[in-house]
């Protein structure tokens, strides 16, 4: 993409950045901030209990570390423990857990876990805060398609007032549209 670099590059760059974060820590072993840096360095994929371990440490040290909070809710939902993540997440409510990308995620944790209503009030607060911000306007979009409200959802991609600098592929805004009708089709039928 044109935002990565080329390889060597890039292999480069994160080499000095992991130079960064071992000088950091030798100044500051409790700098919660470089523990989370480490913890979202890993393969997150496969090494679920390290990434864990890892943002707790970031936020025992820094309690208002919003990346590694983010980042151990999205750990404990990806195993399974979404009540958990729910709990962990919910702690958040003031001012530091006020990052599009964590109400984001509480949002599509509270739908996972059928709390719709909940997750409703999370993305339309997130939504009247930043509603130019791609992964809050997508996943309002979402989950108004995918919980049988697809008249919504079209009626928010097609408002020009809330259109956004990135161009949503139509295919993807046609085909969650038609997967909301089908969820409303299927839930008229069984009424």
């Amino acid at each position: 993409s044109r935002n990565s670099l080329p390889p060597r590059e890039a292999d480069t760059a994160r080499e000095r950045a992991r130079a960064a974060l071992r000088r950091a820590l030798e100044l500051d072993p409790r700098y919660g901030s470089a523990h989370a840096a480490i913890s979202m360095e890993l393969p997150i994929l496969g090494n679920w209990l390290a990434v864990e371990q890892g943002s707790r440490r970031a936020l025992t040290l820094d309690p208002g570390q919003c990346e590694a909070f983010g980042l151990l809710g999205f750990v404990l939902w990806n195993v399974g423990r979404t009540r958990q993540a729910i709990t962990e997440m919910g702690r958040r409510d003031d001012e530091s857990a006020m990052l599009p990308l964590l109400q984001y995620r509480l949002a599509m944790l509270l739908w996972s876990a059928g709390r719709l209503e909940e997750s409703d009030r999370v993305i339309e607060r997130a939504f009247s805060l930043w509603p130019r911000n791609y992964v809050v306007w997508f996943s309002r979009f979402w989950l108004l398609a995918r919980t049988g409200r697809p008249r919504e959802a079209l009626a928010l991609s097609a408002d020009p007032s809330m259109r956004l600098r990135l161009v949503l592929v139509p295919t993807m805004v046609a085909i969650l549209v038609i997967i909301g009708l089908g969820v409303t089709t299927y839930m008229a039928r069984r009424e």
